[in-house]
């Protein structure tokens, strides 16, 4: 799903930017190639970002009651945690003494996300870098270090890494949500049999048994 929404996105957006550059190139003599890359990556990270956004919310949102408080708090923490980090590295004017903070940093937080919450956390917490990032790099703070002194070419490498960042965190997260339904399923199938079952590793400790070999 991951996959084939970044195609949708690929072959949509290069569409509707050849359409809009076209209109921008004939109409207000706009340079055709850096126009197009422009519009490309800023949609093109637009719908990445806010397409799973809207689908995991709209979808999960009522489940969210059912969520152990401290597992929410968890969640909540982190979430606030990655917005202080996201705003020093990309809002801060000033120099931090104890350590410098780079994008790199940013990562950390959606593997986090991936591997603790899933999808849901991801995308939330990659809309709240982008909002950030993007906001702050347009208002000329922070300082992002690719791009240079040039403030269209900063913004579109702030969106660049925005994008290849959210898709590894898109594709963790489903490979995680992929590896917990088959240990779901596994278990489902040992503990609905009636046939004693049961696995060992090397050192004979049990690692799974269902009732009727407890018995």
């Amino acid at each position: 799903e991951v996959m084939a929404l970044t195609g949708a996105v690929f072959l949509v957006n290069s569409l509707t930017a050849l359409i809009g550059t076209g209109t921008a190139y004939y109409s207000l003599g706009a340079e055709f190639t850096k126009f197009y890359w422009t519009w490309w990556i800023a949609n093109g990270l637009g719908l990445l970002m806010v397409t799973p956004l809207i689908v995991l919310w709209a979808n999960s949102w009522r489940c969210l009651a059912a969520v152990p408080w401290k597992r929410n708090a968890e969640a909540i923490g982190m979430i606030l945690f990655s917005v202080v980090v996201a705003w020093s590295e990309f809002g801060w004017k000033g120099e931090i003494s104890v350590i410098e903070l780079a994008p790199f940093w940013l990562p950390v937080f959606l593997i986090w996300a991936a591997l603790r919450f899933g999808s849901l956390l991801t995308v939330t917490v990659l809309a709240a870098f982008s909002f950030i990032a993007i906001g702050c790099t347009s208002a000329g703070l922070g300082s992002f270090p690719m791009g240079g002194a040039d403030a269209t070419l900063r913004l579109l490498s702030m969106q660049t890494y925005l994008g290849v960042m959210g898709l590894t965190g898109l594709i963790l997260a489903a490979a995680m949500v992929q590896q917990r339904e088959s240990l779901a399923l596994l278990h489902a199938v040992v503990a609905g049999t009636s046939d004693a079952m049961y696995v060992k590793d090397e050192q004979d400790r049990c690692l799974l048994i269902n009732s009727a070999a407890a018995r």
